[in-house]
């Protein structure tokens, strides 16, 4: 019986050692399985901060560049905007200011009395107020005179102006080469201006009698009830004039 009890006891501690081992493998393994466990999340946390780290330099790259982007297209737009040439406008004259301008210029240069332009197949002539006392037109080159008429020509009194000037080409010989149909052009110290058509030519002599027709042309040449229109003469000879009508 003392052998059985001796068997039963070696059997009982060596089921209970049995039993220990197990228990001990059983936790190592769970300590083994914690410390996996706490070795993951340690790697999962440490990703996590790495990628959080990645995204925020990311971030900060990208607003670095937005930034830089902003600064050069503001630093361009600025450069721009201190570049750009100022615009000027031209003060443009009104017809009246350059007419008093033209007058002032004349009356310096002269002493004449400036009361407008002629112009006409290109060319133009500046007019000087004269009178029929006058016996001859002006000698400076680009001036002509009124004579008979309206000596205050004018392009809206509704009166006629004869106009005589000296056959330079620097002149008034340019109205040789008017017939009927030409138009001219004048502006007045007003700075009015009109176009009359010419409806009519002929020469005279000095007499004003016509040498086509033998007409007495006086009262054509320098009445200035004929309506708004200029009477324009110059010399072909010493002793001949061609006469030019334009209304």
């Amino acid at each position: 019986m003392a052998v059985k009890a001796s068997a039963s006891s070696k059997a009982s501690a060596s089921s209970k050692a049995s039993a220990s081992s197990k228990a001990a493998a059983s936790s190592a393994k769970a300590s083994s399985a914690k410390a996996s466990s706490a070795k993951a999340s340690s790697v999962a946390a440490s990703t996590s901060s790495v990628k959080a780290a990645t995204s925020n330099q990311t971030a900060a790259s990208q607003s670095t560049n937005s930034a830089s982007s902003t600064s050069t297209t503001t630093a361009t737009q600025s450069s721009t905007r201190s570049y750009s040439a100022p615009v000027r406008t031209a003060a443009v004259q009104t017809p009246a200011q350059r007419a008093a301008a033209k007058a002032a210029s004349i009356r310096n240069t002269t002493g004449e009395t400036y009361v407008g332009t002629i112009s006409g197949l290109g060319r133009s002539t500046d007019v000087v107020q004269g009178s029929m006392s006058r016996t001859s037109a002006p000698a400076q080159a680009g001036l002509a005179m009124t004579w008979g008429g309206a000596t205050r020509l004018s392009t809206t009194d509704g009166l006629t102006t004869e106009i005589a000037g000296h056959a330079k080409s620097n002149t008034f010989a340019w109205i040789m080469g008017l017939g009927v149909g030409s138009q001219v052009s004048v502006t007045d110290a007003n700075g009015n201006s009109r176009t009359y058509t010419v409806y009519a030519t002929d020469d005279v002599n000095d007499d004003s009698y016509s040498t086509k027709t033998g007409k007495d042309q006086w009262n054509a040449i320098t009445s200035a009830g004929q309506g708004e229109a200029v009477v324009l003469q110059t010399c072909i000879s010493n002793t001949v004039n061609r006469i030019v009508w334009a209304h």
